[in-house]
């Protein structure tokens, strides 16, 4: 009899040590969940800014409805350049444009042609649009730079609200994820 209670006390501190192992082995994957999860927070809150593009302004680069990530760390070392994909706030919302001029660039749009710094850069090709509407010849101050949205037929851009401050620019854009189609495409 003395046998049996000294096994049963056996069977129960075995079980209570099990128990107890589980528990801290619970506690441990509880920990490392918390602690990944506040990394990735912290990763996409101050390095990434994820959004859906709800307009066709950027197509054929970026098409409707899309998700564009972006990082927030690109112009920290690094100085916008003529061809980036920024994102930048105008009005309290956040746009996603190209940018086809930097401080100190001349820009003109004439008949139907971009120059930039007089060499011509790209042509309009939407017969609907008249681009007579968007001439202009201006000089981009140091501290701006000029953007389109490559659908320019269809894009509210630096041609209506003018010049973007280098100060409003928040990120350049990584990578266009369109689930219709299932494709990621890098920028």
């Amino acid at each position: 009899m003395n046998k049996n209670v000294l096994r049963n006390g056996e069977l129960i501190a075995e079980a209570s040590a099990k128990r107890e192992s589980r528990l801290k082995e619970s506690k441990r994957q509880i920990i490392i969940f918390v602690v990944s999860s506040l990394i990735f927070l912290f990763i996409f809150k101050f390095i990434f800014i994820i959004g859906v593009v709800p307009t066709e302004s950027m197509v054929p680069t970026i098409q409707k409805n899309t998700v564009v990530i972006s990082n927030s760390l690109a112009y920290r070392n690094k100085p916008i350049q003529r061809g980036d994909i920024i994102n930048f706030y105008f009005d309290g919302n956040l746009l996603i444009k190209r940018v086809i001029a930097i401080g100190g660039d001349e820009v003109e749009i004439k008949n139907g042609n971009v120059y930039v710094n007089g060499e011509i850069t790209e042509v309009y090709n939407d017969a609907l649009v008249d681009y007579t509407l968007y001439e202009c010849n201006i000089v981009i101050p140091e501290d701006c730079c000029y953007v389109l949205g490559d659908n320019r037929g269809n894009s509210l851009d630096s041609r209506e609200y003018g010049c973007i401050p280098y100060k409003d620019v928040k990120a350049k854009a990584l990578i266009n994820i369109n689930f219709g189609k299932l494709k990621i495409k890098k920028l």
